[in-house]
């Protein structure tokens, strides 16, 4: 008799961030990606866009000209993208969608990159929104960070990427930095834990079920 529940093997999770321009998504990633490595690799997608201080190429993203992420897109190793804000092309590498590797994956997408990652990826997909408290607290700072070129197009797409907020998994209000990065934490480990009875109930299925149980 085979030992584990067939079909039911727990498949690698993904772990997608979004949120606002500004919102601390970077912040978000930064701290899962240290509290939980080993366990959980951080994914860069591809962008067209200019590096920005403090950034690392192959860390934060992977930073191609327009020419390469042509190639990468014909190529097929960019499966789905988009042009944010109307200006740079970001888009998503191949990995997020096998299990070719066991390791579970945090990467940073938009909506759009979400959902057409929830509906084809064979990983369990999990949205993590970040939300920002004001309209006016994410123009301090995004202008903090970096005058932008395209600020008022950035903010303008607020509404349209909150609108989307409902259909992630968790909603975590960036305020309070400490309420806010524990936050985050227990959204990741009750993924993990819950991955974890999975697993143990498809291991030991045999010994749980009664009516496989020896008189």
């Amino acid at each position: 008799m085979t030992q584990t529940l067939p079909g039911m093997k727990p498949k690698p999770l993904l772990f997608v961030v979004s949120g606002p321009s500004g919102s601390g998504k970077g912040t978000a990633l930064d701290f899962i990606e240290r509290t939980f490595a080993p366990i959980i690799a951080r994914s860069p997608t591809y962008t067209t866009r200019a590096r920005r201080n403090g950034e690392r190429d192959g860390k934060d993203y992977n930073y191609v000209d327009q020419a390469r992420f042509d190639e990468l897109v014909a190529s097929k190793e960019i499966f789905e993208f988009t042009r944010t804000y109307n200006d740079e092309l970001y888009g998503s590498p191949r990995r997020l969608i096998n299990t070719d590797d066991e390791h579970h994956l945090l990467v940073e997408l938009d909506f759009n990159g979400f959902h057409r990652l929830r509906s084809i990826s064979r990983r369990k997909v999990i949205g993590i929104f970040i939300m920002p408290p004001s309209i006016e607290d994410l123009s301090k700072r995004i202008l903090a960070r970096q005058p932008e070129t395209n600020l008022e197009r950035r903010l303008h797409r607020v509404s349209e990427q909150i609108a989307h907020a409902w259909s992630y998994d968790y909603i975590i209000l960036n305020q309070d930095r400490e309420e806010f990065l524990r936050r985050v934490r227990c959204c990741v480990e009750a993924e993990l834990f819950r991955l974890d009875g999975v697993g143990f109930l498809t291991e030991h299925w045999h010994t749980l079920d009664v009516t496989l149980t020896k008189s």
